[in-house]
């Protein structure tokens, strides 16, 4: 669940995720993956902690404009059109760089500030080793699944 909120201090615009926790150090591998690549094009995180044994959260700011979802009934010009896949790019090279395959880009999950697109939810994030050569796909959006990973190829990511 996320939430949406001013930080009274700050009075900065954030965004709040609440995540089910089952315990232990992996409750926190989102928002540890997020901060482990740095990039202007994915999204940072604020603060994390935890509630409960069973609930966590994390902060990142609030994308005034929203998800690239929003696309399908807005158009954003020819420029940004260009643009945006290009730092979309820069941000998969960053995430790759740290040996991480993201497994859900998707426009629900890339949010823009400015002119500027940032990849978000890192829930589906699994390290691959440079030695390894294939990695389970997520089981999620399968609309947006590479060809290469449906059923019956011979091919995995």
């Amino acid at each position: 669940m996320v939430v949406f909120a001013t930080n009274r201090v700050t009075e900065r615009e954030v965004a709040i995720k609440f995540h089910d926790s089952e315990g232990g150090e992996d409750r926190h591998a989102e928002p540890r993956s997020l901060c482990s690549v740095s990039s202007p094009n994915v999204l940072s995180v604020l603060e994390a902690g935890t509630i409960s044994d069973t609930l966590a959260y994390f902060v990142t700011p609030r994308c005034s404009g929203g998800s690239l979802a929003r696309l399908t009934v807005e158009p954003i010009g020819a420029l940004r059109a260009l643009d945006y896949p290009i730092q979309i790019g820069s941000g998969l090279v960053a995430i790759h760089s740290r040996g991480m395959v993201h497994r859900d880009i998707k426009p629900g999950n890339i949010v823009v500030e400015g002119d500027r697109p940032l990849i978000a939810d890192f829930g589906s994030v699994r390290n691959v080793p440079y030695t390894q050569t294939a990695s389970e796909v997520s089981n999620h959006t399968t609309l947006y699944r590479p060809p290469e990973v449906e059923p019956g190829l011979p091919f995995s990511i």
